[in-house]
């Protein structure tokens, strides 16, 4: 772990990790809307709905399957159910679904080009429950179409929730990959096992995985009601292209 935790805007190289070459930084944020598009606050869900929600990366095989394989391994949670869409030209058609088809007009006030969108509906009370995941460097939806040709190696994930929602960390990480075949391997972290006595912000929790993500690897957890905003910064050390060109 690290003996000292700069804030995302600092981020260099850290005593104890190993060197990185780019830093990928996500923003993952949970809105609620009622039934005409009205902004509806955490606290105000009725105590039925305060449950947690499933966020879905990376995983672009999965993707074109309509994360149906995301979602065996981490599904909504009654009473809410799911849908997915996308905006952006990187994924236009994929759902067959545009910004148009989305369910309320006021969606439009927090969409960017490439951004993803996984939104779920509770019949009870008539409530959107709509989470947004961003890429800040590049579109998000440019980002995962990458990973068809390049194969991205990631050497540590910097998860980073408000100080308010220390117990978002309480929720496993998923990791899975999914052969063309269909078969899938899957396996679960804790990210509380990660954070020490020498951390100094509780709220910042450093995983070291060592992983290569390429189209095939699927990343999903749990993200609670009432954590209105999630950070994870992807350490890559190494990029390589998938197909080499003959000589």
């Amino acid at each position: 772990m690290l003996d000292n935790i700069k804030l995302v805007s600092e981020l260099t190289e850290v005593k104890f990790n190993p060197e990185f070459k780019a830093e990928i930084h996500l923003s993952i944020d949970l809105f609620f809307y009622n039934i005409g598009g009205v902004r509806v606050q955490p606290a105000a869900l009725a105590l039925p709905l305060q449950t947690s929600f499933p966020v879905y990366l990376f995983g672009l095989t999965d993707l074109y399957g309509g994360f149906l394989k995301s979602q065996f391994l981490n599904p909504a949670i009654l009473p809410w159910n799911i849908r997915v869409l996308a905006t952006g030209q990187s994924f236009l058609g994929i759902w067959n679904n545009t910004l148009v088809a989305l369910p309320f007009p006021n969606i439009g006030l927090i969409t960017k080009a490439g951004d993803l969108f996984i939104i779920c509906f509770a019949a009870l009370g008539g409530i959107w429950g709509v989470i947004r995941v961003r890429c800040e460097d590049i579109a998000y939806g440019t980002f995962l179409y990458s990973f068809v040709s390049d194969l991205i190696h990631i050497n540590t994930i910097r998860y980073i929730v408000p100080q308010a929602n220390i117990n978002q960390f309480d929720n496993t990480l998923t990791f899975a990959y999914q052969s063309l075949f269909g078969k899938t391997f899957s396996d679960t972290l804790d990210p509380r096992l990660f954070i020490t006595a020498r951390d100094t912000q509780p709220n910042i929790c450093d995983i070291p995985v060592g992983l290569p993500v390429d189209k095939r690897m699927m990343f999903n957890f749990q993200m609670n009601f009432d954590c209105p905003h999630i950070d994870m910064v992807l350490f890559v050390n190494k990029i390589e292209p998938l197909m080499h060109k003959k000589n």
